[in-house]
């Protein structure tokens, strides 16, 4: 009989407190919806913001803990020998609505849930062929490729794009016109929550998503 692929186990850090303020732009509120906290500064993370990672199904499979200061590097640290190649960040979120918006990171991903959007992070512009599966199962049907504004964004778009193109109603996200390279969407919140809401307003109405 043909083995199920076994997942290791993944262990959470010890968590010092919840990470209930806010953070470069994002609310106690939403942090608290992803199961944020921080850790404590004498452990191996030091003082970090934990984050854990969940699949569809609720599982534990994974954990983003970041730096919320320069002299803790690097930025951002995962468990070794997690395979992210079937994972998208706040997958197991997904369902409030059809519509979803796919970022290359958590914290642009945070700055939709902020203003009350579904969106998913996919640890960078590593490709999403294997994760399309969770979009069906999750009921998505529009979705909208918030990608960096970068050359390495604007390709992972490309590539989303022509991968979802056939099975979803796919759109761009529409940054503000001659806005600066490498800028992500929260980079747009941490400047204004209006200047991100526009831009929401703006890629839904571009993409005739209602």
């Amino acid at each position: 009989p043909k083995l199920e692929k076994q997942t290791a186990p993944v262990y959470l850090p010890i968590k010092d407190k919840d990470f209930d303020k806010p953070y470069r732009g994002i609310s106690p509120e939403v942090y608290k919806k992803v199961g944020a906290y921080s850790t404590f500064v004498e452990t191996f993370y030091q003082k970090r913001i934990i984050i854990p990672i969940y699949n569809y199904k609720n599982e534990l499979r994974s954990f983003e803990a970041i730096s919320t200061s320069s002299k803790i590097q690097p930025k951002v640290l995962r468990p070794q020998n997690v395979a992210t190649t079937e994972l998208i960040g706040f997958e197991h979120l997904l369902g409030e609505s059809d519509t979803l918006f796919i970022t290359e990171g958590t914290f642009s991903a945070l700055s939709f849930w902020e203003l009350g959007y579904q969106s998913i992070f996919n640890f960078g512009v590593v490709t999403i062929k294997d994760k399309i599966k969770t979009l069906h199962l999750k009921g998505v049907k529009n979705v909208i490729l918030a990608g960096d504004a970068d050359s390495a964004g604007k390709q992972f778009n490309k590539e989303c794009y022509h991968l979802l193109k056939h099975n979803f109603n796919v759109t761009f996200f529409q940054f503000p016109y001659g806005s600066l390279e490498k800028y992500d969407t929260n980079d747009l919140l941490k400047n204004g929550r209006e200047i991100l809401q526009e831009c929401i307003d703006k890629s839904l109405s571009k993409g005739l998503i209602k």
